[in-house]
């Protein structure tokens, strides 16, 4: 009953000390533990010391000379002290001990199975007396008896312990488990039934438990298991999917730990534990599908896109952003961090970049176009948009998404294009005063001279009459000239093969051999804006081949099949330089294609030459 109790350890101690004292008549016995410091001793049972003497001698210090128990638990040796009034020992605490009849005591120090101390036990008489051989025995015995008992007490302790988190774990999504040296497994909960899994109970676990594995987990499960002996191995963790009995696939994490030995010390199972980690695995499925939809949606962006933080202060940092957002400063997002977006921004444009982060940190959704310099000078135009996202960050600062557009080569684009827009214009203005002005001004001055002779009653003559027809038909004419040159290829005018012959036709006539090679006067079903189009990247390709090209000859060729029109400017001039893809006119071109859906290729012929190539789906 004793070594079994579930009660507290000074309780089962006091049972022992009363125990112990029945061995004697006249005997008191105490026993004393090392407190949490482990530089003192206190009183832990002693059921028969007068009341007065246990109060007074509750803490003894460790060391020699604190008594027989202090001085036996300093020298982890038997101290008997047969006369305390005359012994140096207790000079401190004898007229204590003698005032309550205490004369004689004799303690021994109580050490567990790695001969660290405990504590004490010791034995008072009333009357001075040493101990016989046969008490010598005894004291021992009583000491190894008191160290049984304290190191019996604490398994107890740790069995209940342990049954307690096991209780604790039943029902959780924990499942324990025991695997044996011979490979089986027992399962020491309803785990698996928790969780719809067989269990696999009884002979054959490893096939039966290994056959309801996930396919792309077996390979990875088997050599974990082949890594190690049913008891001997280390600790391993490993993540694999699971059959239910429904049919679907459960995540599960296995973890073996605590090896268990039997008395002898051999280790005859393994303590382990499967969790249920099917929620978390899916959340990690799902953010990583989130991340990798993000990341794409990125890629087909025209742009790039970021994310951002604003604070309080109206800073932003940039905290997330796509592969090719650092290409625009020229430097990484930490340094662009490190040294304010706001340094790179023009200064012209400052005001209004500050000015839009203000919006958006007032939750407004905000848009800009920008110049910027990169951190090696290079300078460019962006579109930047950005809208606040609903939930704010723990700290309060306003979280955003974004995309930044590179503009400079549209900007350039446009400013080309007003360019040549303006220089029309002034084509136009100066044939409209140098031709149909002219002209008008001739009508003008006929019909007056007519309109006089009138006057006078004078017949207007006959040649007058057919001069002035002439000029009329001849500003008729320049209109109609003015109204081609506007829109050439348009079918109110020819349509595309009329406009090709006549644009190869003017520069024949300007000393460069030109030909048209087309099948027939081929029709198209295609509406005037994008027969204007394909003629102004025709126009754009020869006149590149004369400024530029030296070359002695030109072919546009037109192909025309159910799939496609392919409309090739081949020349035999000095090619265009390796690599180069820039400039006004290949980026008009490029942008007049993108706006009929049609593809632009330029390429390097051998030996020399180059080809401009439209391709427009039919």
């Amino acid at each position: 009953t004793l070594l079994g109790s579930q009660a507290p350890l000074g309780t089962v101690l006091e049972g022992l000390v009363r125990y112990v004292e029945g061995w004697t008549d006249g005997m008191l016995c105490s026993v004393m533990l090392v407190d949490e410091t482990g530089k003192r001793l206190r009183l832990c049972a002693a059921p028969s010391f007068p009341g007065g003497y246990a109060e007074a001698a509750r803490v003894v210090s460790i060391a020699e000379g604190e008594g027989s128990c202090g001085t036996a638990a300093a020298r982890k040796q038997m101290v008997i002290v047969d006369d305390v009034e005359t012994s140096a020992l207790w000079r401190r605490y004898a007229s204590l001990a003698v005032s309550f009849g205490l004369r004689a005591c004799w303690s021994v120090p109580v050490l567990d199975d790695a001969q660290r101390l405990v504590g004490t036990l010791a034995l008072y008489y009333t009357v001075p007396r040493r101990p016989s051989g046969a008490e010598m025995k005894f004291i021992e015995f009583a000491a190894q008896l008191t160290a049984f008992v304290i190191r019996r007490h604490a398994e107890l302790a740790e069995l209940r312990n342990g049954a307690a988190r096991l209780n604790a774990v039943a029902g959780t999504g924990i499942g324990l488990w025991e695997r044996v040296a011979t490979n089986e497994r027992r399962w020491l909960d309803d785990w698996c039934g928790r969780l719809g899994i067989d269990p696999c109970d009884g002979a054959n676990f490893e096939d039966r438990w290994c056959a309801q594995i996930h396919p792309a987990d077996i390979s990875r499960y088997r050599s974990r298991q082949a890594a190690s002996t049913p008891v001997a191995a280390g600790p391993y963790v490993i993540d694999f999917r699971v059959r239910t009995a429904r049919g679907g696939w459960r995540w599960v994490q296995e973890r073996s730990a605590t090896a268990v030995p039997d008395a002898g010390g051999t280790l005859t199972s393994r303590i382990g534990v499967c969790i249920d980690i099917d929620e978390r695995k899916r959340a990690e499925f799902e953010r990583s599908l989130a991340a990798e939809r993000y990341r794409t949606l990125a890629r087909l962006v025209r742009g790039h896109v970021f994310e951002a933080r604003i604070d309080l202060n109206g800073r932003i940092e940039f905290t997330w952003a796509d592969d090719e957002f650092a290409g625009i400063f020229g430097c990484e997002r930490e340094e662009l961090n490190r040294r304010g977006w706001q340094s790179f921004v023009d200064p012209r444009d400052r005001g209004a970049a500050v000015d839009r982060l203000a919006a958006l940190g007032r939750g407004e959704t905000v848009e800009i176009e920008l110049r910027v310099s990169s951190a090696s000078g290079e300078r460019r135009w962006l579109r930047m948009a950005a809208e606040p996202l609903a939930a704010a960050t723990p700290d309060g600062d306003a979280s955003v998404i974004g995309m930044a557009e590179d503009i400079t080569n549209r900007k350039a684009l446009v400013e080309h294009m007003l360019g040549a827009i303006h220089g029309e214009q002034r084509r136009i203005g100066a044939d409209l005063h140098d031709g149909l002005g002219q002209v008008l001004t001739g009508v003008s001055l006929l019909l007056r001279s007519c309109q006089t002779r009138a006057l006078r009653g004078e017949a207007v003559a006959p040649d007058q009459i057919e001069h002035l027809i002439e000029l009329v038909n001849g500003a008729i004419e320049t209109t109609r000239g003015l109204a081609y040159g506007l829109a050439p290829g348009t079918a109110e005018y020819g349509g595309l093969f009329f406009a090709l012959s006549a644009l190869a036709q003017h520069y024949r006539q300007s000393g460069l051999p030109i030909e048209l090679a087309a099948p027939g006067e081929f029709t198209l079903a295609i509406d005037s804006a994008t027969a204007d189009h394909l003629y102004r990247i025709v126009q754009e390709a020869v006149t590149n081949v004369v400024r530029h090209a030296n070359a002695t000859r030109v072919n546009i060729n037109v192909t025309v099949s159910p799939e496609a029109l392919i409309i090739d400017v081949i020349d035999d001039g000095s090619g265009i330089p390796e690599g180069r893809r820039s400039g006004f006119g290949l980026h008009s071109m490029h942008y007049r294609a993108d706006a009929i859906g049609a593809r632009i290729s330029v390429a390097r012929l051998q030996p020399r030459g180059t080809r401009v190539r439209v391709r427009l789906k039919r």
